[in-house]
């Protein structure tokens, strides 16, 4: 059961509803600042989560995320119990995480065993959280060679950061599609799956739309990303909304690209801008809509 928020207070009495035996916070980012002064307040609500554990329920948590230590002394507090990943000293170990040939390979170590897999899919965010996937089965009383093998056939779904390859009129693109949500932290993420040498094509063009929900600081959070050290492997970046016009504003000449008022203008501008070989991704706030733009690059199907 998944248990989400964007405002104080949602999470503990959901949590309370599911009773659960094992709780799961994968990451704390910058998402939902509108609504909290910072993203202390956001660990602080996540933690709630622990309420809901049954009284021998187990935390799993991840050691590399901010807010780790807020979620370690809540759930200490509450009296229930915690395992981790993500951190050195953490209950699962990752030895090596690499990409090869369209995959991620994970070696890691628990329990005195050594244990090797690999995701359909380059994103390393996702290769972290199969870490904690593997707590949780552990503390459910799950076979752990079953896990593993189960985790080579799982696949990110659509608005998660799936990769495909699709065959238009100009030639074959590869489409990442991360359209269902988008903050600070998980913008990163995308743009570095973009960046991936293992996916080989001509251009590495992103579209982005705005990212919603983040307060007083939104202007601000949009324009750093012209500063972010993934920006010097992507071709180009076309932008959409009012809050992305402020990274566009930003970007140096050689990565802009054109700036949509709304999705309609772009979709009728995609023939034009997609070419052969490109490598591209589109990712915004669940709201803007880019949904739509994936279903429109699908449906220029050859």
């Amino acid at each position: 059961m998944e248990i989400g928020m964007n405002k104080p207070g949602e999470i503990e009495p959901l949590a309370k509803m599911t009773s659960a035996d094992v709780v799961f916070v994968t990451a704390i980012g910058k998402a939902h600042l509108e609504a909290f002064e910072d993203i202390k307040g956001i660990a602080h609500e996540k933690a709630q989560i622990v309420k809901g554990l049954k009284s021998d329920g187990v935390a799993v948590l991840n050691a590399g995320t901010p807010g780790y230590e807020i979620l370690k002394k809540q759930t200490v507090k509450n009296g229930k119990q915690f395992v981790s990943f993500g951190g050195l000293s953490s209950d699962i170990k990752a030895k090596k995480i690499q990409n090869s040939n369209g995959r991620i390979e994970v070696r890691c170590e628990f329990k005195d065993r050594k244990l090797e897999f690999s995701l359909n899919s380059l994103g390393s965010h996702f290769a972290d959280n199969s870490l904690g996937v593997l707590l949780c089965v552990d503390r459910l009383g799950g076979d752990i060679d079953k896990a593993t093998h189960d985790l080579e056939k799982w696949k990110p779904s659509n608005g998660r950061g799936s990769l495909e390859q699709v065959a238009l009129p100009s030639g074959n693109i590869f489409l990442i599609d991360d359209a269902f949500n988008a903050n600070p932290s998980s913008m990163k993420a995308a743009l570095k799956l973009l960046t991936q040498k293992s996916i080989v094509g001509n251009r590495r063009v992103a579209f982005l739309g705005d990212m919603l929900e983040l307060g007083m600081k939104e202007v601000l959070l949009h324009e750093e990303i012209s500063f972010w050290p993934e920006l010097a492997n992507i071709d180009i970046i076309h932008t959409l909304g009012p809050l992305m016009y402020h990274l566009h504003s930003k970007l140096p000449s050689d990565k802009k690209g054109y700036h949509y008022r709304n999705k309609n203008e772009l979709i009728s501008d995609l023939e034009n801008i997609i070419r052969n070989g490109d490598i591209v991704l589109v990712k915004s706030s669940k709201s803007v809509g880019l949904s739509s733009l994936i279903d429109a690059i699908r449906s220029m199907k050859r």
